[in-house]
């Protein structure tokens, strides 16, 4: 296990400020993350991140979902596998019967649930690394959710990438093109995890809390879609069925 002899002690303010904000660092954050990355996971031992140089990897992270929110155009749009099939089930309710309805349903849930990505993701992938212990013994709370933060920030900046391409293939190959999205993101959290902080006596070891990351951020990350999902579909359907009594 790495000393952490010198560092200043972490606290509740460290977390809160790792959360707002986003500085020109970002980039370079990112690319040591993919060169070199235990030394951001070093850098993030101290209060300051190691006199300011890289960008918090909680902020990171989160600035990189509101992209992808931004650009749902590209990966839920009307024509998307997303919004097609919930076009689909809408339609094969026994409730609803006219298709100009069921598009302004669909829309509704679609916006609501791309509201809400960000932060059921976020909240998901929290409770995540509060549930690891692979850091080393006496790793305190808020040094372990920076450390996962960092584990999680090349697949979360992969799949901005991927994602766009979700409208350019038919939709036949949508599962296909998804299962490819899981195990590159899946692939990269153990690699980064590997490469940075994981405590271990031996490779193998490491190996193993590194493959344990990974299956427990893609399942935080199905949860939080399939969760955000349906808690958007439960809202739109509680307010239409207000509105039409």
């Amino acid at each position: 296990m790495p000393s952490t002899q010198g560092n200043t002690p972490l606290g509740v303010h460290d977390l809160s400020e790792d959360m707002f904000g986003l500085s020109v660092r970002g980039l370079k954050t990112i690319g040591h993350l993919f060169a070199k990355p235990r030394t951001v996971f070093e850098a993030s031992r101290s209060a300051d991140w190691s006199g300011g140089s890289y960008t918090p990897s909680i902020r990171l992270v989160f600035s990189i979902l509101a992209v992808i929110a931004a650009i749902r155009f590209l990966w839920a749009g009307p024509d998307s596998y997303m919004s097609q099939s919930t076009f689909d089930q809408l339609m094969a309710s026994p409730a609803i019967s006219d298709p100009a309805i069921a598009d302004l349903i669909r829309n509704e849930i679609m916006s609501a649930f791309l509201l809400m990505f960000p932060f059921t993701f976020m909240l998901a992938q929290i409770l995540a690394a509060l549930s690891l212990h692979i850091w080393g013994t006496g790793t305190k709370t808020t040094l372990r959710i920076r450390f996962y933060f960092l584990a999680i920030t090349p697949s979360t900046l992969v799949t901005l990438i991927m994602l766009p391409l979700l409208s350019m293939i038919p939709l036949s190959f949508y599962w296909h093109y998804t299962v490819l999205m899981f195990v590159v993101t899946y692939f990269l959290d153990v690699l980064t995890s590997y490469r940075g902080a994981v405590a271990g006596s031996g490779r193998l070891t490491r190996l193993f809390k590194s493959c344990l990351l990974g299956l427990t951020a893609l399942v935080a990350s199905l949860v939080a879609n399939t969760g955000g999902f349906a808690i958007a579909s439960l809202f739109v359907s509680l307010k239409f069925a207000a509105l039409t009594g």
